[in-house]
């Protein structure tokens, strides 16, 4: 790790760009402002765990209320002075950034569910959604066979949620809570981006074939009702041949009853014992394995009804194929909006993003619903 003297004097030229980047635009973005760049290996990695290890206030030390208000630096490059005028304030964007996305991870299924998560053109492209199968022929026979050109159109949608900051905090150095406030953003708009993806994974309507569903027991679901609904994702269709690797159970289903096993003729309060989870390790990410099908839970809005201190009702439990059933776009994630100035700028900045999902199989899919 670096000291954050240290780390200023190895990126005055990349702390220069971020501020004239900043003046110019008045937003911040990782993706398009990398502080990183130019920098040798060695150092990327000392920088990264400093910023990561570092609080914000461990940044801001030295500036007085009158260089939080005033402060610029000056044409030529960096100011020199105090540490904040040093250039340190210019990391706190890219600090920012990195805040979010650590938040975020936490809350954000997407990755571990979509097969793919691209960045669009554009605000809307079409995702093919045709499936294609190889052809058994002969030495020099060239099939000629009409494409199956369907496809989905994922159209982003923009996500906002701001960093509850004041100029009352920042003047008052109170930046210990803004850098809680920071967190608290990143982990919102990853639950957000996480209940649409659901949305669209539960209904699996925009791919090929036809989502499974079944019906589980009144108030519970149980082992063999998820099974079911596995073995006929599997046996759905012969070109495809989808097997579900995944599962998202709620933590209401999860205790009633899934995570047991059936003792038949076994009496009142005896009849779910034991935990069907194998000794393979789950996939990063995940939890835990059931019967083969890495596992998350879930408390989504989009995957029941209650909540909120109430029971949850209607749980539904998705079991699917990732490696095929649902792709992401996205687009600006986690940009930093209405910021200009590294400091004054945190109250009224907006951590933004744009994202839609599609099924391309839905016949990948299968979602258990309580009665």
């Amino acid at each position: 790790m670096l000291t954050i003297k240290e780390a200023v004097d190895k990126t005055k030229t990349q702390l220069t760009k971020v501020r004239q980047f900043m003046d110019t635009k008045g937003y911040f973005d990782s993706q398009e402002c990398n502080i990183y760049e130019g920098l040798k290996r060695s150092t990327q990695r000392e920088l990264t765990e400093t910023l990561r290890h570092c609080r914000l206030p461990d940044l801001l030390k030295g500036l007085s209320r009158k260089e939080l208000k005033e402060f610029y630096p000056t044409a030529g490059g960096l100011a020199t002075g105090s540490l904040g005028t040093a250039g340190a304030m210019y990391m706190v964007p890219t600090w920012v950034s990195q805040k979010l996305y650590q938040a975020s991870t936490g809350t954000d299924l997407i990755p571990l569910i979509s097969a793919d998560v691209f960045e669009p053109r554009g605000g809307d492209c079409t995702v093919p959604t045709g499936i294609l199968s190889a052809q058994h022929t002969g030495e020099g026979t060239i099939p000629h066979e009409t494409v199956d050109t369907s496809g989905a159109t994922i159209t982003l949608q923009k996500l906002v949620v701001p960093i509850i900051a004041t100029t009352e905090m920042i003047e008052d150095n109170q930046f210990g809570i803004i850098e809680w406030n920071v967190q608290k953003a990143g982990e919102a708009i990853g639950r957000t981006a996480s209940d649409l993806a659901l949305n669209v994974l539960k209904t699996a309507t925009d791919g090929y074939g036809t989502v499974v569903t079944g019906a589980a027991s009144a108030s519970e679901t149980k082992p063999i009702e998820i099974l079911n609904v596995f073995e006929e994702v599997s046996r759905g269709d012969p070109i495809i041949q989808p097997v579900c690797d995944t599962m998202i159970i709620t933590p209401e289903a999860w205790g009633h009853s899934a995570s047991g096993v059936e003792i038949a003729g076994g009496a009142a309060g005896d009849f779910w014992r034991g935990e069907p989870v194998t000794q393979k390790l789950p996939a990063q990410g995940f939890k835990l394995v059931y019967h083969g099908m890495d596992t998350l839970f879930s408390g989504s809005k989009s995957l029941c009804t209650g909540g909120a201190g109430a029971a949850m009702t209607a749980c539904k439990t998705i079991v699917f194929d990732r490696t095929q059933a649902l792709v992401t776009g996205r687009k600006n994630w986690l940009r930093v909006e209405n910021y200009a100035h590294p400091i004054m700028d945190l109250a009224g900045a907006i951590v933004s993003g744009r994202q839609d999902s599609v099924t391309v199989v839905d016949c990948a899919v299968g979602v258990v619903t309580e009665a």
